[in-house]
């Protein structure tokens, strides 16, 4: 006998309701792209969304590019993706968007050298550079140049802070014997809005990448890192708006080495998206990215007693089977002007990008336990 087929998600940009989870979600067309990476996702001023990634033929390559869609507001389906960089002769990685003090949307990017012979780890060739958009994505300036320093690499966008400084995390890629886990956190800084930057260093931030700076109050900052060995999310404090650094210590969550994202709600909640597994700090192993979950804390990033998967994966969980699961993985979370939550990660073994909306009453459910008197 057979049976009606379960009908799912296609990637034709089309948003529909999950009633059972509450959410709205998308599956956002790849294109003729085999490979995504990395999602960052923007809300313009009136409205429209912005979900920039990188896309080609596989991770490293030299046709790896920046791309760009939109869903206009009130649309229900996104559009497909147009290319924003074309460089060659560099693979173009680790997007993000920041609308600037020109009002332009900014969006801010990693160029390497490709992949040779027996050396995968191109990051030491690293620059970064920045176009600029004045008519919200539909065309692009040419790429310039954002920070000199070779071997400097990013992922998060730029934050301007309440004293409108411009705060930008980076790390930096050195070729040499000490692999991935040698790799620091820097801040680079500027006070005149992008003209100028200068680069202040975290403390013992070695293998604590991707820096995702969250402000509290005045001068005070906190930051969430992913860490090389894929332990558990680290944190870290400035006092004296991003000036001096404390060096990072572990939360409670896992990491598994992969990107994690962090904002603070306007309820003044920290929200974190991640991926809910570690891997006992056994160094250079990297598990599956799954299960994407939300995590809510209301002490600043010390405790975290609201989380909620948002994407299950495949779902095996057990020692010996979770290997069958595949890669959903690069959150990266928005709070809209209505307070909606925007979510963006890569799908399926990086198939294409899943967009989700949610709430933060979503994420915290109808039911929590009483505090204890």
């Amino acid at each position: 006998m057979e049976f009606k087929h379960l009908p799912g998600l296609t990637p034709d940009g089309t948003i529909y309701h999950n009633v059972n989870m509450g959410t709205l979600e998308a599956l956002i067309p790849s294109g003729s792209y085999q490979f995504v990476k990395a999602p960052s996702i923007l809300e313009l001023p009136g409205g429209d969304l912005l979900c920039v990634w990188s896309a080609g033929s596989k991770e490293g390559s030299a046709d790896e590019s920046i791309v760009c869609a939109k869903l206009k507001k009130g649309d229900d389906h996104w559009h497909k993706p147009v290319k924003v960089s074309r460089d060659s002769k560099r693979c173009e990685q680790n997007p993000s968007l920041f609308l600037g003090p020109d009002n332009a949307v900014w969006v801010v990017y990693t160029a390497q050298s490709v992949e040779v012979s027996g050396k995968s780890d191109m990051h030491h060739t690293a620059m970064i550079r920045y176009q600029k958009s004045f008519d919200g994505g539909k065309t692009w300036e040419e790429p310039k140049g954002l920070i000199p320093d070779t071997g400097s690499l990013c992922s998060q966008p730029i934050l301007m802070l309440k004293n409108r400084r411009l705060i930008f995390s980076n790390w930096i890629s050195r070729d040499s014997n000490t692999g991935l886990s040698g790799d620091p956190s820097i801040f680079r800084i500027s006070d005149d809005e992008g003209i100028t930057w200068k680069t202040v260093f975290m403390p013992e931030s070695q293998g604590r990448i991707q820096a995702n700076v969250v402000e509290l109050e005045d001068g005070h900052l906190i930051s969430f890192m992913r860490s090389r060995l894929a332990d558990v999310i680290y944190r870290s404090e400035s006092f004296d708006w991003g000036s001096t650094w404390s060096a990072p210590v572990k939360t409670v969550l896992p990491n598994n080495n992969t990107g994690i994202s962090a904002l603070r709600l306007k309820s003044g909640r920290i929200a974190l998206a991640y991926n809910q597994i570690g891997v006992d700090s056994q160094a250079d192993k990297k598990e599956s990215g799954y299960p994407i979950a939300v995590a809510l804390s209301e002490d600043n990033g010390i405790t975290w007693p609201l989380i909620r998967y948002v994407e299950l994966g495949e779902g095996y969980v057990g020692v010996e089977n979770q290997i069958n699961n595949r890669q959903y993985e690069t959150p990266y979370l928005m709070q809209g002007h209505n307070e909606d939550l925007h979510l963006v990660f890569s799908y399926k073994g990086r198939a294409c990008i899943k967009y989700m909306r949610f709430t933060e009453a979503d994420i915290i459910g109808e039911k929590r336990f009483a505090e204890k008197e």
